[in-house]
C-alpha cells in the first residue's frame, strides 16, 4: 500500500489516519461452512444439516446475535421430529477450504415452521444465553464496579463468564425495578466507560457473558475494489439544542446532588427547544457541570455519518472491527468503525451487510494522552535540577557585567 505524502496534520484533517502496523491481505471466497443441530437436551445423536441448508442468516446490533436458517427437511420416515425449540445450532466455518475448522456461533432454536408442502423448515435462532435476554428482574448496587456488577449477576443466573477486563470506577448508585440482565449488565460498563473514557462491547453471543474491551488497533482490515455497494447517509438525529447535566458528590459524609444547565441560543432559535439530560459521574462542582455541557453540545452539534456497504462476506468481521473503506471511483478513503453486521449465506453466493460509523471512539482517550504528555514534561521543566531545564534569557553582556 502506498504511503501518502500528507503531513500528520493533513491527514488528521482529511480523516486519514495512520494507524502503527502493517496492513495485512485477508483472502476470502474460499469459505465452506457445516452446520452441526445438538439435541442433547432430549438425549438424541447429533445431526449434520450442512447438506440440507438452503440458507442461512445471521446478525449482530448489539449484545445479543440472532439468525434464520432455513433447510429442507430429508425424505425420511423416522425424522418428523428432528428438531425442536431448544435444540442447538453450531455454525463452524472452515476459511481456507484446508480442512480446519472454526466455531463461528453456537444458537438455539426459539421458533421452527415448517412448510409441509415442500417440506421446507425454518428456524428462528436466539443466543444460547435466551434467560439474560429474556429475563426481567430487580436490581439494587451501591459502589460497586462494573466487573463485581457482572461477576454478581452471573453468579445469580448461573451463566458462566468468559472474557472479563478489570474496572476502575465505582458506581456510586445502581437501581433498576425491571431490567433485563443484557441491558443491566450494557448499563452497568457504559458507566465505566462515561467515568474512564474505555469502550467496551458486551456480549452473550458465545454462550458465555464476554466484555471485551476495545482498543485502537496496529492493524487494519481494508476494504476496497470488492465492495459491492455503498451507501453514506447524514443526519442531525442527535442534535440536541439544552442539556441537563447532573452528578453527585460527596460532601462531609452525605450525597450532594450536581445540576447545570446549558442552551445554545441560535440552535435553539433555529431547531427549537430539544433539550437532553446526561448524567456525568465525578464532577465537583457546578463550573465542571457546565464545562462538560457545553463539550456535549458541541459534540452533538455535528451531523452524523452513517456508511451501510454490502461486500463478500468475512465470517470473524463483527461489531466493533476498525476497517478502512477505499473506493477510488467515488474519491472516498476514510477509516470505519463498525456497529452491526448482517451476514446472509446461500448455496451460490455468501454477502454481507454492515453498518458503521466515521464518529474516532478514540479520539478523547488520544487528547487524554497528549493532555498528560503535555503535563508530565512541563512537570520535568519545572523540577530543579532536570535535564532540560529551560533557563531565563540573559543579557549578551550580562556574563562580563557580573
Amino acid at each position: 500500500m502506498a504511503v501518502s505524502s500528507q503531513t500528520r496534520k493533513g491527514r488528521r484533517r482529511s480523516g486519514v489516519r495512520r494507524v502503527r502496523g502493517e496492513f495485512v491481505s485477508v483472502r476470502y471466497g474460499r469459505e465452506r461452512f457445516r452446520f452441526t443441530l445438538r439435541r442433547d437436551q432430549r438425549k438424541l445423536p447429533a445431526l449434520r444439516i450442512d447438506r440440507n441448508v438452503e440458507s442461512c442468516t445471521w446478525e449482530r446490533d448489539g449484545a445479543v446475535r440472532s439468525g434464520t436458517l432455513e433447510f429442507r427437511r430429508p425424505q425420511v420416515a423416522d425424522q418428523a421430529g428432528m428438531v425442536a425449540r431448544g435444540d442447538r445450532v453450531v455454525c463452524e466455518v472452515d476459511l481456507a477450504g484446508n480442512g480446519r475448522w472454526r466455531r463461528l456461533w453456537v444458537m438455539t432454536v426459539d421458533t421452527p415452521t415448517e412448510q409441509v408442502a415442500s417440506g421446507t423448515l425454518t428456524l428462528q435462532l436466539k443466543p444460547e444465553l435466551r434467560s439474560l435476554e429474556s429475563s426481567r428482574a430487580s436490581f439494587r448496587y451501591r459502589g460497586k464496579t462494573a466487573r463485581q456488577i457482572t461477576l454478581d449477576v452471573a453468579r445469580r443466573f448461573r451463566v458462566p463468564v468468559g472474557n472479563l477486563p478489570r474496572a476502575r470506577h465505582r458506581i456510586d448508585r445502581l437501581v433498576r425495578r425491571s431490567i433485563s440482565p443484557v441491558d443491566l449488565l450494557t448499563l452497568a460498563w457504559r458507566q465505566e466507560r462515561v467515568a474512564t473514557g474505555r469502550r467496551f462491547d458486551v456480549s452473550v453471543s458465545r454462550g458465555v457473558i464476554d466484555v471485551n474491551e476495545l482498543r485502537e488497533p496496529d492493524r487494519m482490515l481494508v476494504l476496497d475494489e470488492a465492495i459491492i455497494d455503498a451507501t453514506v447517509q447524514r443526519t442531525l438525529a442527535e442534535m440536541t439544542s439544552a442539556v441537563v447535566v447532573t452528578s453527585t458528590r460527596r460532601v462531609g459524609g452525605r450525597s450532594e446532588k450536581i445540576r447545570a444547565r446549558v442552551v445554545d441560543r441560535d440552535r435553539q432559535r433555529r431547531y427549537g427547544h430539544v433539550t437532553r439530560r446526561v448524567h456525568k459521574p465525578g464532577l465537583k462542582t457546578v463550573a465542571e457541570a457546565r464545562k462538560h455541557g457545553r463539550e456535549v453540545l458541541a459534540r452533538l452539534q455535528r451531523p452524523r455519518s452513517e456508511l451501510t456497504f454490502t461486500h463478500p462476506g468475512l465470517p470473524f468481521l463483527d461489531r466493533g472491527a476498525v476497517v478502512r473503506v477505499r473506493m477510488d471511483r467515488a474519491d472516498f478513503n476514510r477509516v470505519a468503525f463498525v456497529q452491526a453486521t448482517r451476514h446472509m449465506l446461500t448455496p451460490n453466493s455468501y454477502e454481507m451487510e454492515v453498518t458503521a460509523t466515521f464518529d474516532d471512539p478514540w479520539r478523547d482517550q488520544r487528547r487524554e494522552r497528549a493532555r498528560r504528555k503535555r503535563q508530565a514534561a512541563a512537570r520535568r521543566r519545572r523540577r530543579p535540577g532536570a535535564s532540560g531545564q529551560v533557563e531565563r534569557p540573559r543579557p549578551a553582556k550580562a556574563r562580563r557585567r557580573s
